[in-house]
């Protein structure tokens, strides 16, 4: 039998867990995206119904807005919702917000033309979630919020 230095083993088991990690991250990747596909339409119906709270609330600040959604006859199609915010007919912006059952993103265009879209994660707590880059991990509460409240500080010239 041959003696193997310790260093070898030492790298054979190294080469094992890296070989396990990725197995197990793959594996995540799959899961999270079964989870993603089943959940995102929960997660768009819960984002429309807290975008018309968010814009019917608007009045509270002097503002007036709405949340429009165009639900396809085909429930597989491209939804699509139109947010608007408007100050007293002065200043007003609109975010569209486009979302086709099973894609992993939620895409978003304003007026200045395409934004990052907002992209499905599973974040730690295993409910799934939206992010864009330098923003923080979003439920569709805060989603709606973070919409509707950029929305509102532009047409109030907080931009």
């Amino acid at each position: 039998m041959v003696n193997v230095p310790d260093w070898i083993t030492a790298e054979e088991k190294q080469a094992e867990r890296q070989k396990a990690e990725t197995e197990a991250h793959g594996q995540k990747v799959i899961e999270d995206s079964f989870r993603i596909a089943k959940e995102g339409p929960v997660f768009w119906k819960e984002l429309m119904e807290k975008l018309k709270e968010n814009t019917d609330a608007l009045s509270r600040l002097n503002l007036s807005g709405s949340a429009s959604v165009m639900t396809p006859a085909d429930e597989r199609s491209e939804h699509k919702c139109r947010v608007e915010a408007i100050n007293s007919g002065v200043d007003r912006t609109y975010t569209d917000l486009f979302y086709r059952p099973g894609s992993t993103s939620i895409r978003c265009w304003t007026p200045t033309g395409p934004q990052d879209d907002f992209v499905f994660i599973v974040p730690g707590n295993g409910a799934i979630a939206v992010m864009q880059p330098g923003e923080p991990v979003m439920n569709a509460s805060q989603m709606a919020e973070f919409v509707v409240r950029n929305m509102a500080n532009h047409v109030r010239g907080k931009r």
